[in-house]
């Protein structure tokens, strides 16, 4: 497990404020969801643009049907050709009622259908997973989504019966970085349903990618703050409680993503490519209270 950033991404949702799946996805700093709902796309070597076309056509679709649910998707820069998108949820209710409302829509449930099948020729497969935060393992964790481009994600394996492992790994990571007055952060998750049993996710933010050299500079503080009778106990607990971790850094994709005009507005340059719906259009639900008596 690395010690520097710590246990230290048919809707496409972001990480964004438990309100989300309910009201327009904001700017400015925000907590992470409760659950996140992650869909996995393996791209086809060489489908990469025609990949990135179809999934903009899709998330342009929802923002047509004026459906208040965003989202972000993400590329891989390291580890298998994968394509990224985080669905956040403030409950399973707010998930079961935002694929009722999309499911009313025949216009757009058509028009899904054939992104779906168009998506077959770019991937090679899709898994979906939904993973739970874990608000005491994780570490100043409320920051500005909006202007974050660039994602660590660290998937850690726990040994059959050694989650509490884990749990004071993260622990003792966070206490030293709080000791060494360093600036990591991070969001961590544990998956409940679509990963095996004990598999932890971190999502560690980044504007760019070169805020990793900040980290690297880090090293040699939190090294000191952590010490050697710390560093023994981490490397005890790693040996005993974890099957594997692997890192992998993305970068987020606007045009495949789908956000709120209060988002795209808050880093222009950045999102200008991602699907919204235009300022003072309705939404669906909206429209639909407003026939009401």
């Amino acid at each position: 497990m690395r010690r520097r950033i710590g246990i230290s991404v048919p809707l496409i949702l972001a990480l964004a404020p438990p309100a989300m799946a309910q009201s327009p996805m904001p700017a400015g700093p925000s907590a992470p969801p409760p659950i996140i709902q992650r869909t996995r796309e393996i791209v086809k070597v060489g489908r990469g643009d025609a990949h990135e076309a179809n999934e903009h056509a899709w998330a342009a679709a929802y923002a047509k049907a004026k459906l208040p649910y965003y989202g972000i998707a993400m590329t891989a820069m390291t580890g298998p050709n994968d394509a990224w998108f985080m669905f956040g949820w403030p409950s399973f209710k707010a998930l079961d009622d935002a694929n009722a409302a999309s499911a009313k829509d025949k216009e757009l449930m058509a028009a899904v259908s054939g992104f779906a099948l168009k998506d077959a020729d770019d991937i090679s497969d899709a898994v979906s997973s939904f993973w739970m935060l874990r608000p005491d393992l994780s570490y100043r964790d409320t920051v500005e989504w909006s202007q974050m481009h660039a994602y660590e994600m660290i998937t850690v394996r726990a040994r059959p019966g050694h989650n509490d492992d884990v749990k004071k790994i993260a622990e003792k990571i966070r206490a030293t970085h709080m000791a060494a007055h360093t600036s990591a952060h991070w969001a961590m998750y544990q998956g409940g349903m679509g990963v095996p049993d004990g598999t932890f996710l971190v999502i560690i933010p980044h504007k760019t990618v070169a805020d990793l050299d900040v980290g690297m500079k880090e090293d040699a503080q939190f090294g000191k703050a952590l010490g050697d009778v710390g560093a023994k106990e981490l490397d005890k607990l790693s040996n005993d409680g974890v099957m594997s971790v692997q890192t992998d850094l993305f970068a987020v994709s606007a045009k495949m993503s789908y956000v709120s005009e209060d988002r795209r507005a808050s880093d222009a340059d950045f999102w200008k490519g991602a699907a919204v719906i235009q300022a003072g259009a309705p939404a669906a639900a909206a429209k639909k209270e407003s026939k009401k008596p």
